[in-house]
């Protein structure tokens, strides 16, 4: 950290090298894409710098995890599963692993772990609810911009019973009639025990809405060719 920030605070060092890296240039990009490694760790770019800086003890770092304890956790696995056999017999399913799996479940709301209500679908209006777009976690401009054309009640997100797994983001919601509703994306932090032991009281998989998909292309990114292609021709 110390070659990293040099005599800079955090933030400091984060805005200089935001301001004079040219990685935001495609140009520079697809440059650097063609040049060799040795060429590429030699770069005076801060960004790429830091990456450098950052490779070699990452690394050593996943190593000593990996031999501290990736072998335990993999043998704790090994018994967690023979337990959980014993215990469910045919009822317990297997994991996903490569071929593919069905998951059912509703959509439902659920109390967090710090006891606070959390509803079972944000929506477009929930972006805009710092006044005058304070806060680290501002909205892009081009978001404003478009905030009095959005349905400010359309779906964002959702979160159903779901049990989801490692590999399951990415794949298709749908509902009873077989239509496209959602695309999960996520578990909540509640569903993290899943892994050994599934309970739908807190546990929620959190899937992207398709109906904020197109309301995002429409409104925002006006992308109407891609919605006819998807067959959203609605206002």
């Amino acid at each position: 950290m110390k070659a990293i920030l040099g005599a800079k605070s955090t933030k400091d060092a984060a805005a200089d090298m935001v301001k004079n890296t040219k990685l935001t240039d495609p140009a520079e990009r697809k440059r650097l894409a063609g040049v060799s490694h040795d060429e590429l760790l030699k770069s005076t770019d801060p960004l790429i710098h830091m990456a450098v800086l950052l490779d070699d003890p990452a690394l050593k770092l996943r190593k000593r995890r990996d031999d501290l304890i990736g072998a335990l956790e993999t043998s704790a696995s090994e018994k967690i599963a023979q337990y959980r056999l014993q215990l469910f017999k045919d009822s317990e399913y297997p994991d996903g692993a490569s071929s593919p799996r069905f998951e059912f479940g509703i959509i439902k709301s659920y109390t967090d772990r710090a006891g606070v209500a959390m509803p079972a679908a944000s929506t477009f209006g929930g972006l805009y609810y710092r006044r005058d777009n304070q806060g680290p976690y501002s909205v892009p401009q081009r978001w404003v911009d478009a905030k009095n054309a959005l349905n400010m009640l359309a779906p964002l997100d959702f979160v159903s019973t779901i049990d989801i797994g490692g590999g399951d983001p990415g794949a298709p919601v749908v509902n009873r009639a077989g239509e496209l509703v959602g695309v999960t994306f996520d578990g909540n932090l509640e569903s993290l025990p899943a892994m050994y032991l599934y309970t739908d009281e807190q546990a929620r998989a959190v899937h992207v809405s398709t109906a904020g998909i197109a309301e995002a292309l429409r409104k925002v990114y006006q992308a109407t060719d891609l919605l006819h292609e998807l067959g959203q021709t609605a206002p």
